[in-house]
């Protein structure tokens, strides 16, 4: 049961409730509960939420390449309606939502942080405190 749930998961587009529903598995709870005491069972489930953010990336690019039937309708200047066959605004929400949840499965390979990570030793912190205070002086 382990093994199909970490599975699943790895092509899964859904929420956690769902695909459980779905397969006939315990509920997130059960599963929830089960991760926290089995650490063989918690790392192959975590290495299932990184195959499912890969998973989602490679399906961001289908969907943003693939046209989406769906009617829109809007109204033109002269008062007419005319149907739209593209449904682009779909499609929008579609990779926008999978990139959302790539990012929070992979925060490091696909969030939006910009930031940079510096994990400086003391002497090299000392070095560059040494460097701007020796600029300092000849400037001054």
């Amino acid at each position: 049961m382990m093994d199909e749930f970490c599975r699943l998961i790895t092509t899964s587009k859904t929420g956690m409730d769902r695909l459980l529903k779905d397969n006939g598995l315990p509920s997130w709870e059960t599963m929830f509960d089960r991760l926290n005491k089995d650490q063989n069972f918690y790392e192959k489930y975590a290495r299932a939420r990184d195959a499912q953010a890969e998973f989602l990336a490679a399906e961001i690019n289908e969907v943003a390449n693939e046209r989406l039937s769906g009617i829109k309708t809007r109204e033109t200047k002269d008062g007419t309606f005319i149907e739209e066959y593209d449904n682009v605004d779909r499609a929008k929400l579609i990779v926008d939502a999978m990139k959302w949840t790539a990012s929070k499965l992979k925060p490091k390979k696909y969030g939006n942080n910009t930031g940079i990570d510096l994990n400086l030793d003391q002497e090299t912190i000392q070095i560059v405190k040494t460097v701007i205070q020796k600029r300092a002086e000849n400037e001054g």
